[in-house]
């Protein structure tokens, strides 16, 4: 916990934590910090990472996937794969739905190219290396009679019943038209029924998934051939190209896509600012958390992702502010170069549960440091005897959060980011360089103000490489930019300045470390 106590105050002024209004808030943990990193995922979930182990939480912390997956995929069709990593192969674990739920899977199924459900069907292998397909519950649907299963679309999968395994991936057109060792493809339907071709057609050895109705299959005599859903020939045409998406259909899939969804995040309560190369919170002008994070992200819908001492964790924001004012102390003291203060503290309600800390100090580095558990009530008192007419500061805590500091009586200069303006963010906090000598940073930006702005960011720095981009954003929008810095030979500081144009400019001290180290 950082201890660090910050700007002076008089004994005789009152000490005030400057309320922000009717819309006054405060924030604690919802989820502490306790991951390597966290990210929003589906409605009102988070997936968070311990290492390279992934789960998932709701906005409370409450647990929905534990942190044992090697991977979880986008959500398609309300639904995403929670996969381990098993012998060289994604052994599919549980089926997670929109509504939080999981359907656990007991069997050894695994997945292939296709990791997502499409029209409820999902193709899953077994031990044997037999595809089937099964449904969001995980519930077999088609038994497992194939030894290549494509995605649903338009009420048909192209499948093979043959021995031999083929190459499909996305890219992977060779091996799908050589003429050896190849099965014959036909269609499927949930049934289990298969299209009838047109007669002429004859045998297929390449089917792709319908798109707006058409499937391209390519005959035993090498005739690229384009069916409707009925099995009819609609051309021969030998100069398509052969470019497959995410579903094994010709071309780009328009209407519809595997990578998932994504809620757009709309950053709509205090933004970030920065301060002594960390950051905090602020509504306004005035300040709702002190900088404390290394990492900080602002508010949407209530909640914001930050990071102290490089652990992610989750603040969710509550009604009501601090407020705090020095009296004649309750103690008795006998040293006349000494006296008694009380500093009384209103606390709003989220906190009255909690225990806090007051800590003070003085410019010689003494400190003092006093502990009220909660009580319920709306205020505390903190009573030290301190020496006469010194410079004193003192910083408020809780739950491993800075909740008050002396600066906050003061006006924030040092903003990184306005309500009228783009909020700036530098991360991390410390690089490591690749055997190139090289290491990223990333630059978030975001749109604070009430509007679309367009604007170019000029990212500059010791040895790094300068970066202007144009960056167009809506209204509480975000954007991520990369810079590198170069020759990292050892361990230095070194500064990263990003400049906005007429908004905004923000400087933040990184540790670079070397890729090889002298032991």
């Amino acid at each position: 916990m950082n201890k660090v106590m910050v700007y002076a105050c008089r004994l005789l002024m009152i000490w005030a934590f400057i309320p922000f209004g009717m819309n006054a808030q405060t924030a604690k943990w919802a989820i502490a910090p306790q991951y390597s990193s966290i990210t929003p995922y589906g409605e009102d979930m988070y997936k968070v990472k311990i290492g390279k182990q992934v789960g998932v939480v709701d906005k409370d912390g409450k647990i929905i996937v534990g942190v044992y997956a090697d991977s979880i995929t986008n959500m398609v069709e309300d639904c995403s794969l929670v996969l381990r990593f098993v012998d060289g192969k994604n052994k599919l674990v549980s089926i997670l739905h929109k509504d939080k739920t999981t359907s656990q899977i007991s069997e050894d199924w695994y997945v292939g190219n296709y990791t997502f459900f499409s029209e409820g069907k999902l193709p899953v292998c077994n031990k044997k290396g037999r595809f089937g397909y099964i449904g969001p519950n995980g519930r077999v649907i088609l038994d497992f009679a194939y030894s290549v299963a494509h995605p649903f679309s338009e009420g048909w999968a192209s499948v093979c019943k043959g021995k031999n395994l083929f190459s499909v991936g996305l890219n992977a057109v060779s091996g799908l038209l050589n003429a050896k060792n190849k099965d014959k493809v036909f269609y499927v339907n949930e049934n289990g029924q298969n299209l009838v071709l047109q007669s002429d057609i004859g045998d297929i050895y390449t089917g792709t998934t319908f798109k707006n109705g058409e499937a391209l299959v390519i005959t035993k005599d090498n005739r690229y051939c384009v069916i409707n859903t009925s099995g009819q020939l609609l051309k021969i045409d030998n100069n398509i190209v052969l470019s497959f998406d995410e579903y094994y259909a010709i071309g780009q899939h328009a209407d519809k896509s595997a990578k998932g969804t994504k809620s757009r995040i709309v950053y709509d309560g205090p933004t970030v600012y920065s301060g002594d190369d960390l950051y905090g919170y602020k509504q306004g002008s005035a300040i709702v958390l002190p900088a404390q994070f290394d990492d900080a992200q602002p508010f949407s819908r209530g909640y914001a992702i930050a990071s102290k001492d490089n652990k992610y964790g989750l603040l969710k924001l509550y009604p009501g502010y601090f407020q705090c004012r020095s009296s004649v102390g309750s103690l008795k003291s006998v040293d006349a170069g000494m006296e008694s203060v009380d500093y009384v503290v209103t606390v709003p309600q989220a906190w009255q549960e909690a225990e806090l800390e007051l800590f003070c100090s003085n410019d010689r580095g003494e400190k003092v440091n006093l502990s009220q558990p909660g009580n319920a009530k709306s205020t505390r008192i903190f009573s030290l005897v301190l020496p006469k007419k010194e410079t004193r500061n003192l910083l408020l805590e809780g739950e491993n959060l800075q909740l008050w500091n002396s600066s906050m009586i003061k006006n924030v200069s040092n903003v990184a980011g306005n309500d009228t303006g783009i909020g700036i963010a530098i991360t991390p906090s410390k690089v490591k360089a690749n055997a190139d000598d090289v290491a990223s940073v990333v630059v978030t930006l975001t749109n604070q103000t009430g509007e679309a702005v367009e604007f170019e960011a000029v990212i500059t720095g010791n040895q790094l490489i300068t970066k202007k981009e144009k960056v167009s954003l809506d209204a509480g929008q975000s954007k991520k930019i990369y810079a590198t810095f170069t020759k990292i030979i050892k361990e230095e500081k070194r500064v990263v300045t990003v400049t906005v144009p007429d908004m905004n400019k923000v400087s933040k001290s990184i540790t670079v470390e070397p890729f090889f180290v002298n032991f």
